[in-house]
């Protein structure tokens, strides 16, 4: 059941509020769940200038992840295409229709190592995305100042098995258009990562250098947790399991991340990268030892459940409530 913006708005604050107040098993906010629903509903009822508007509406932070999550609740392309077919002039039809390609390709694809998927699923998820690069390029020419296509298109490029140069584009000419955009900067942290397109340490230098060129509060000093989150995870395969024990004593790593979390939260933070940024920094803190800091973390991050990068220690999704049950004393409701 959806509550009414006003209301659901309202919980979200109280909870958010109180000290001791159970977390939310969604790390959405009130106008984004507001949004994903009416926008869907709106679409399911063929009005596609009024779920265009209401996207267009949302800060720009937000647009992406609505777009993703409307994508994700069609398993055919059918009622995107339609929409995209009568509205060949808006550019968020043409990259909510992208999405969907990704989300199809994915599932097809399935969650196991890329040994596991077998050559009919991989030819579908090429496919898929080959079809949503289509339709990015789409998008981005009929809007000239939007970055949204952009978090997307570099998810393409990512598993593309065309040359990493592509994927450097796609992120110079989103950097043109806003140079600090956090999604944008989080996408290519990933694609960076040794488990996709990147060298050893790229995704780290990557993050760190972008750290340095972001305001002060920005959730993009944060990127360099999940740079480092997902290099301690590929350690976990290597027969020695000692580095990856170690990884977060090493007195560099800890001394980058607790710098950037200082460069993040002396400032109030805005932006919709708040509770990402939280997170990440509590998953490097808990791995250090340092549980103060954490704790301390997952309170600034307020009331929302996130799964990434806690599923990386364990995929069950509960294990987060036991970090939160040992750091903050709270279930997650």
């Amino acid at each position: 059941m959806y509550l009414p913006y006003w209301l659901d708005k309202a919980v979200y604050f109280a909870k958010s509020t109180l000290d001791r107040a159970p977390l939310v098993r969604s790390y959405q906010s009130p106008k984004a769940r507001h949004a994903i629903h009416h926008g869907y509903r709106y679409l399911k009822a063929n009005r596609w200038a009024k779920a265009e508007s209401l996207i267009s509406k949302l800060p720009t932070e937000l647009q992406a992840n609505v777009i993703g999550h409307i994508a994700s609740m069609e398993k055919t392309s059918t009622l995107f295409s339609r929409w995209a077919s009568e509205r060949p002039n808006s550019w968020i039809s043409h990259t909510v229709l992208a999405a969907n390609f990704i989300e199809i390709g994915y599932r097809a694809r399935g969650t196991g190592w890329s040994s596991s998927v077998s050559e009919e699923n991989a030819e579908i998820l090429l496919r898929r995305m080959k079809q949503a690069g289509t339709s990015l390029i789409t998008a981005i020419k009929l809007n000239s100042k939007t970055v949204v296509p952009f978090t997307f298109l570099i998810q393409v490029e990512m598993i593309s098995n065309r040359s990493i140069e592509h994927l450097w584009k796609a992120f110079a000419i989103a950097g043109k258009r806003e140079p600090n955009n956090f999604q944008v900067h989080s996408r290519m942290v990933y694609a960076l990562s040794e488990k996709w397109r990147g060298e050893p340490g790229e995704a780290i230098e990557f993050a760190m250098n972008a750290s340095k060129q972001a305001p002060l509060g920005s959730a993009i000093h944060s990127l360099v947790c999940d740079a480092h989150a997902e290099a301690w995870f590929l350690l976990g395969f290597e027969a020695n399991k000692i580095p990856q024990k170690n990884y977060f004593q090493n007195p560099v790593i800890k001394q980058q991340i607790i710098k950037n979390y200082e460069k993040t939260v002396c400032r109030p933070m805005t932006d919709f990268g708040h509770i990402i940024a939280m997170n990440s920094f509590a998953f490097c803190f808990y791995l250090m030892g340092e549980k103060k800091r954490a704790r301390q973390a997952l309170r600034k991050g307020g009331t929302r459940f996130l799964p990434y990068p806690w599923n990386l220690i364990d995929t069950d999704e509960y294990f987060y409530d036991e970090v939160v049950e040992e750091l903050l004393g709270v279930s997650l409701g």
